[in-house]
């Protein structure tokens, strides 16, 4: 078995031939649906026997679709057909067919049983289900905006049936899915808690919550004016960037993103039956006000508050530091054993000389913390400048850095959302690293605006090595809390640090590191530049499909063609973003120091946007983790048909 690179996979349905049939008996029985064609071609002949086929179920079904399809300038019977088209070959896979070799061409003859057909309406009322599931899971999570998008999608499939019944533990899901989705709407809280304004921007941060659960992930819009902006709420926060005439606004009308039209892909047949079927609407708009609501550091999400995040899950005692206003750049220790009135006396002091104020944990005694504090702001104030030439000047001859952070001002519209800055440094497998700086990406083209982090590097010394966009810090207590079978953090870290590598290499559009990453060749993961290892025979994986999982071949799209793709959208693109809608790491139960590493990833620029799942596996029983598997899934959404870790075996 090869290794598995980004190729696109396709699954095919399995068709049977019938031998010696009556055609007539099957056509007078009133038990079958049937198609005939002729052609020169065999291929052909087939296609048009199956279009028939389908557009005789579709006559048959039509009177019951009459009130959930769109009204359009086609017939009813011809939007049923494309409808039933939706669910493909591989769906219908007990048509039958009997061919008959004439002289000059060939008659081919298609049927399925009627009962057939109801299995394949069946197999679409699973997948409703399927999705249901996980949207009420990222709801109770509090991932309300992809718990919105599923719950939506699933409505778009629902209005695919002709019965429009779908049941679920004894509740008829076509009810229950539109309260769900006005429940999250209604819920929401946005509260202002900063207003911060310059010349030319004002921006302004919101807590915001649903059911009392700060809203991990949330997508909304408002008008500027202008256009119509979208905006990226993480962790419990919200960000808005304001130009021009919206200086003024005390308050605010947003619409809740529930329909995610650009996102349509993500799910073959909800692709397929975006603009067939009737999309419910619902009443998204809250007026918000801009004034500030106090709220207590101790009332606020647990992504947001300093004094939450100073702990790795064990009970042993730990040290916060405080930058002391007196003392200039005196970094002074705070016990995390004081009370927390005397954490948040001391939690934000600020340096004199800079437009921020710095208060880190030091979870595991770092002797550079000093070092650390300091060329943090340094760096921090020029990019707040933007000030290209004198950032050249303080990274030295640094050239990999000085690319990097030139690219990720120029490419990501960045702006610092919060001048107190609390972060946690913390012990990595190449030195430390300083969690979290919080800014807001603005892409401009595509009116978005995003609430990120970014997470510095410092080696051995205390020198800074790297910066990259940080995952959410959900996700990141989730890998460091919540996943108990993954003990070893040290493994956990260097994944996480890779998955946000890959991604600010997207936003920074750093082709060299894409090459890396989809090299033929296994990858070397620790370094802030990827290398490549050459595989011998015994680190070899293979490929075990199980149920519903795809037998594949490669290369259906090679390196090259993926990298001259990127190439082009890079070059030709104003903006774009990358996103994960989920990530997961497993680790493999046989093999000690085999992880797997899932994502789903979406994708938007200028004009093009995609979606998909992304699956890595990761060996660390090498001197240097590598990764060996790469498998890339557009438009999969079904789990059991998603490549995972338990779908490989090491060759030994």
């Amino acid at each position: 078995m090869k290794i598995i690179f980004p190729v696109f996979l396709f699954l095919f349905g399995i068709v049977s031939f019938g031998q010696n049939i009556d055609r007539e008996v099957i056509k007078g029985s009133g038990h079958y649906y049937f198609g005939e064609a002729t052609a020169v071609n065999v291929r052909e002949a087939e296609d048009r026997a199956l279009a028939s086929l389908t557009q005789s179920i579709a006559v048959n079904i039509s009177s019951e679709f009459k009130t959930h399809v769109v009204e359009s300038t086609k017939n009813l019977n011809e939007t049923v057909e494309n409808i039933v088209k939706t669910y493909s070959t591989a769906t219908l896979r007990n048509v039958k067919t009997d061919r008959i070799k004439n002289d000059n061409d060939f008659n081919v003859f298609r049927y399925i049983e009627k009962s057939e057909v109801e299995v394949i309406f069946a197999a679409r009322k699973d997948l409703v289900r399927s999705i249901f599931t996980s949207a009420e899971k990222h709801k109770n999570d509090g991932n309300f905006g992809y718990a919105l998008k599923l719950y939506y999608f699933a409505l778009v499939l629902i209005n695919s049936l002709p019965d429009q019944q779908v049941s679920f533990n004894s509740q008829n899901l076509v009810t229950i899915i539109p309260e769900q989705i006005n429940g999250i709407i209604n819920s929401l809280k946005f509260n202002c808690i900063s207003d911060r304004a310059s010349d030319d921007e004002r921006i302004v941060e919101f807590v915001i919550t649903a059911y009392d659960k700060p809203a991990v992930d949330l997508e909304f819009s408002f008008w500027d004016g202008n256009d119509q902006v979208d905006v990226r709420a993480k962790d419990g926060k919200g960000v808005m960037q304001f130009f021009g005439s919206s200086f003024v606004l005390k308050k605010l009308d947003v619409q809740i993103k529930y329909a995610f039209y650009e996102s349509k892909e993500e799910i073959k047949e909800v692709s397929e039956l975006w603009d067939l079927v009737i999309k419910p609407q619902f009443k998204n708009t809250r007026q918000i006000s801009l004034e500030i609501i106090p709220v207590q550091i101790s009332s606020l999400p647990a992504a947001t508050g300093a004094q939450t995040s100073v702990t790795d899950g064990s009970s042993s005692s730990t040290t916060s530091t405080a930058h002391s206003a007196s003392a200039g750049t005196e970094i002074v220790s705070v016990p995390m054993t004081a009370s927390v009135d005397t954490v948040k006396r001391n939690h934000f002091a600020s340096m004199d000389k800079f437009s921020f104020s710095l208060a880190l944990v030091n979870k595991d005694t770092c002797p550079h913390l000093q070092k650390i504090a300091t060329e943090t702001l340094n760096l921090l104030e020029l990019m707040k400048k933007k000030n290209v030439s004198s950032l050249n000047k303080f990274l030295g001859e640094d050239e990999f850095l000085k690319k990097k952070v030139s690219d990720m001002i120029k490419y990501n519209g960045i702006s610092f959302t919060n001048m107190k800055i609390d972060g946690v440094v913390s012990k990595t497998v190449e030195g430390w690293e300083m969690r979290k700086i919080e800014i807001l990406a603005n892409y401009s083209s595509i009116k978005k605006q995003s609430k990120e982090y970014l997470v510095l590097d410092y080696d051995k010394d205390g020198n800074l090595y790297d910066l990259n966009f940080g995952i959410s810090e959900a996700a990141y207590r989730n890998f460091q809390e919540i996943n108990p079978s993954l003990q070893d953090w040290d493994k956990k870290q260097v994944m996480i640090k890779f998955i946000e590598k890959y991604r600010t290499a997207y936003l920074d559009r750093d082709l060299k590191m894409l090459g890396s990453l989809f090299s033929d060749d296994a990858l070397i993961i620790v370094g802030r530049v990827l290398e490549t290892a050459k595989i011998t025979p015994n680190e070899m994986y293979k490929y075990i499909p199980m149920a519903q999982q795809p037998n594949f071949e490669q290369v259906k799209y090679s390196k090259e063609q993926y990298l001259k793709k990127q190439a082009d959208l890079f070059a030709s693109r104003k903006d774009l973003f990358l996103g994960f809608s989920t990530l997961s790491m497993n680790k493999k139960n046989a093999e000690q120091g085999v992880y797997g590493l899932s994502m789903r990833q979406h994708f938007n620029s200028t004009g093009y946007s995609d979606e998909g799942y992304l699956f890595l596996l990761v060996d660390f029983k090498q001197a240097l983790p590598r990764i060996y598997v790469r498998s890339w899934q557009p438009q999969e959404y079904n789990d059991e048909a998603l490549i995972q870790l338990s779908s490989f075996k090491l060759n030994k």
